[in-house]
């Protein structure tokens, strides 16, 4: 399981955003936390945009009182 603010998924020194994108191309499932905070940062929608062109699965959970009409495209169904 790769989390980027794991200290064991990234190596001190390593380059984060290149670590990142290894991981993205590897990664089989996406298990995505999302808010509706979080469903409109840059960063989520870079990861799950990578996923979805890879035709990998994706599993958004909803956190923090989060409903389904607060996720965008393309976290949305």
């Amino acid at each position: 399981m790769f989390r980027s603010s794991d200290d064991g998924s990234i190596r001190t020194g390593e380059d984060q955003y290149l670590a990142i994108l290894q991981a993205l191309s590897e990664t089989k499932v996406y298990v995505v936390l999302v808010s509706k905070y979080s469903a409109h940062r840059p960063w989520l929608n870079f990861e799950v945009g990578f996923g979805k062109a890879r035709n990998v699965r994706l599993f958004p959970v909803l956190v923090r009182d989060t409903r389904e009409t607060d996720v965008p495209m393309p976290l949305a169904k």
